[in-house]
């Protein structure tokens, strides 16, 4: 799929987040994620541990921060209404947490392409996806997993033997899959903050079951059944 095509999919995702976030609160509705407080709380545990494991390997001076900003600007995006505000936001706080993701993994940052976000536009792929935040989850991973620049990299031992599982766009697909579920959570319930409370920790099994749904004749419905697993609101 040519980088323009995958833009453009990315783009439509995240249109379809800003209505998710947009349908989950107000006046009409019961109180969202029992509040972004369930959030703030996941997100503090996840900010921490993050930026421990970051500072453990060397990823350089001031990644912590960066992820808290990240964290922190997603918790916040529910109250934005112009739309291309919440795409820049959205997009940059994604895109940070997917670097540090990487730096984890001891991946460089080269295929973390910012023109992949910045330069995405309209798509009809994931319209009939509009109401289901499990599959907008799969359909961003497909996109990210089918960008050709992670073909032409030669990853090395062991990565070479089980280049999905431990591929650079699998750990942009994790980070992204960790940013919804931080707020996703709408039941406040202790599962999410379990699976949140080590980030590291929760990459390695994500990435081998991943590589399953991946490897799956229809992968689109494999991750939305992954992510909504992940995701227990989801209708």
């Amino acid at each position: 799929m040519p980088l323009s095509e995958i833009a453009i999919v990315v783009k439509d995702v995240l249109r379809g987040v800003r209505y998710l976030f947009r349908h989950s609160s107000g006046p009409h509705l019961p109180p969202p994620l029992p509040g972004l407080g369930t959030l703030t709380t996941i997100g503090d545990t996840l900010v921490h541990r993050l930026a421990d494991t970051v500072a453990g390997r060397n990823a350089g001076e001031g990644a912590g921060s960066r992820v808290e900003s990240a964290l922190r600007d997603l918790a916040t995006l529910a109250g934005q209404a112009r739309d291309d505000v919440f795409v820049e936001r959205f997009r940059s706080a994604t895109y940070v947490l997917a670097k540090e993701v990487l730096a984890l993994r001891g991946v460089g940052n080269a295929l973390v392409s910012e023109y992949a976000f910045t330069s995405a536009a309209r798509s009809p792929h994931l319209a009939k996806a509009e109401r289901n935040a499990a599959t907008f989850c799969a359909g961003v991973t497909l996109a990210i997993t089918a960008a050709a620049p992670v073909n032409l990299i030669d990853l090395p031992e062991p990565c070479a033997r089980d280049p999905l599982s431990l591929s650079p766009n699998s750990a942009v697909a994790c980070a992204i899959g960790l940013a919804t579920t931080a707020w996703m959570d709408k039941r406040g319930e202790v599962a999410g903050a379990e699976c949140l409370a080590s980030a590291v920790e929760m990459i390695v099994p994500l990435h081998a079951r991943m590589a399953t749904a991946m490897g799956a004749p229809q992968p689109m419905p494999a991750l939305a059944g992954l992510f909504a697993e992940y995701a227990p609101f989801i209708p």
